[in-house]
């Protein structure tokens, strides 16, 4: 939002104006403009911590999602071994089945959710005083903020370069995390379904 209480599309339509003609009557001075990206940048720094905090969830849910159902399927196999021999069969086949399938999702849950807190494949970073990202220009683009010899818009173009790259990690941390909830949804899914199974078995067997 604008100062004056103009909406954001209004804001980037007197941006675009002022680039193309020059700055205008209604164009946004320097400090409103560093205050938008300023903004911008820390809303970025927000949902790196918030998905940051979703993937560790995963890593830490799952070892006790593992738990809990190991621990069920013995209690369900140990309760079959009283019952009749193709009941005790059944079971143990189920439960080999859906153990491994469980941890195969629990693998690729985890690998997602690995890759989330640690992107990779996130883009071409231009340098900045943030994001050298092994660039031989980085000393060149840091010399102009630590010489002085920074101009306003090197300012404004700076912090478009920082907010591109946080964009970029931003939506591979947000891929990632995606898939590791889809993975640890099935893993639940899964997991219910084998001891649905095991207790009809029981039941029926």
């Amino acid at each position: 939002m604008k100062p004056g209480g103009g909406s954001l599309n209004e804001n980037v339509e007197t941006v675009t104006d002022a680039g193309a003609d020059g700055p205008g009557a209604n164009s946004l001075d320097f400090e409103s403009r560093v205050g938008h990206l300023r903004a911008g940048y820390e809303n970025s720094q927000a949902a790196v911590r918030f998905l940051d905090t979703k993937a560790a969830a995963v890593v830490g849910g799952i070892p006790v999602i593992l738990g809990i159902f190991t621990t069920v399927f013995k209690w369900a196999l140990d309760a079959e071994l009283g019952a009749s021999i193709f009941s005790c069969v059944v079971g143990l086949v189920i439960s080999v089945i859906f153990s491994l399938t469980m941890l195969l999702l629990a693998w690729l849950s985890l690998h997602s959710a690995f890759q989330a807190l640690s992107p990779r494949n996130t883009g071409e970073a231009q340098p900045s005083v943030l994001f050298p990202y092994r660039s031989s220009g980085f000393g060149q683009r840091l010399s102009f903020f630590t010489d002085g010899k920074a101009s306003e818009e090197t300012v404004v173009e700076d912090y478009h370069r920082q907010i591109t790259r946080m964009s970029e990690i931003v939506e591979a941390k947000m891929d990632r995390v995606k898939s590791a909830i889809r993975y640890l949804q099935c893993l639940l899914c899964v997991g219910i379904s084998a001891v649905a199974v095991l207790a009809l078995v029981a039941a029926f067997g």
